[in-house]
């Protein structure tokens, strides 16, 4: 028998068949792709292209399901769940934009057990949310995989398994550290990383203007005239040269260059070929946030690359720098102690007889005789 076109229904028919399509339509339920990589995740396998299409293909297959979004934590661990395109999922769950969440994997959701089996038991349940992991052939709303043992064994399994490859890579890193490669994904403004050696290269563009700080810094320039310097020839800070020669996009407008910017340049052992490593740690295998670590920790590989700054310049600046932060701190003692005894016993409670507004206290002079000192209120009006 031959299948009647939708046009040539009769008049009920087809205006049931109207009503009736998009009340199956909304009856999909609303669903997201969410897939991770971390640093430990190399296998061609656990690529993002390739976890996208898995999950892409289950869901087109799927009658319950409906596409609406795709979140990615690209470079992120498992092990906690401060991850933003997962903090992005969760926002749209809490605003019912999201009612299923379909991964590869159980691990490519988390890998703490403790946080994912929350997740999992408490929070999915509380938000009517549904989960799914393809490849695990796990779904929530199967009350036989959320009463399986095999659900927090799989969890635990995951657990260890991204401890063990934290702690290998951690061991990997302090070996490289040790060897003087950079393990760093950036170089430092002037240089340009070599994929290949792992090597600081020069960058000519841009070693100029190093070289030019420090010789500025040499002849007793201030660091802020330094910083307004670069500002006026109109040079790339650092962030706007990484973004045109790694990120390989257009830099339209120079940015101000800023005091701190200038003071870690000048500070930066790299110039003189050096390389530097373990200036921080963080062992995520045994809960550890990052930290920093003090200059006998550091690893130090001399004369590892070309040098954009002669060693016995770099050791005068240093002497300089030195010196300006030992009067810089002198200075703030004594202002501190200053405050400290000279008190603003009446805030608040000045005002200008002609205007009107509060007066402000002044200290003065900072230098003088201690017999000579002497406290004011001004109106600045």
């Amino acid at each position: 028998m031959a299948r009647k076109s939708r046009k040539n229904l009769p008049q009920p028919e087809q205006a049931a068949v109207s009503v009736l399509l998009p009340e199956l339509e909304e009856a999909k339920m609303p669903a997201a792709i969410y897939g991770r990589l971390s640093v430990e995740d190399e296998e061609k396998e656990e690529s993002m292209e390739t976890q996208i299409a898995l999950v892409q293909d289950y869901i087109n297959r799927s009658s319950e399901l409906s596409y609406v979004d795709t979140y990615f934590d690209n470079g992120f661990t498992g092990t906690n769940f401060k991850r933003p395109a997962f903090t992005r999922l969760m926002n749209d769950v809490r605003q019912k934009k999201i009612k299923c969440i379909v991964v590869k994997d159980l691990s490519r959701f988390g890998r703490n057990y403790l946080e994912a089996g929350y997740y999992i038991e408490t929070v999915f349940p509380f938000l009517g949310v549904r989960l799914i992991a393809v490849t695990d052939n796990f779904d929530s709303t199967r009350k036989e995989d959320m009463e399986s043992l095999a659900l927090p064994i799989r969890n635990m399994v995951n657990a260890m398994y991204a401890k063990d490859i934290s702690k290998k890579i951690w061991t990997s890193l302090q070996r490289k550290k040790e060897a003087g490669y950079a393990v760093g994904n950036d170089a430092p403004y002037g240089y340009i990383r070599n994929p290949v050696t792992k090597r600081n290269e020069i960058d000519p563009e841009a070693a100029f203007y190093v070289q030019l700080i420090f010789q500025w810094e040499l002849m007793g320039v201030p660091i802020f005239e330094i910083a307004r310097r670069m500002t006026l020839l109109q040079v790339p800070t650092p962030r706007e040269w990484h973004r045109k020669i790694v990120e390989e996009k257009e830099v339209l407008t120079c940015k101000k260059w800023g005091v701190t910017t200038i003071r870690h340049i000048l500070e930066n052992q790299t110039y003189v070929g050096d390389t530097i490593n373990n200036k921080s740690t963080q062992k995520l295998f045994a809960g550890q946030d990052k930290r920093d670590l003090p200059k006998e920790q550091w690893y130090v590989a001399k004369d590892t690359h070309p040098a954009i700054i002669a060693r016995d310049d770099f050791e005068k600046v240093q002497k300089i720098l030195d010196k300006n932060r030992a009067v810089f701190h002198t200075v703030r003692a004594k202002s501190e102690q200053i405050r400290t005894e000279y008190q603003n016993d009446l805030a608040g409670m000045v005002f200008c007889a002609d205007c009107g507004r509060p007066m402000e206290f002044e200290r003065l002079p900072h230098g003088a005789e201690e017999s000579k000192k002497v406290c004011y209120y001004i109106c600045k009006a």
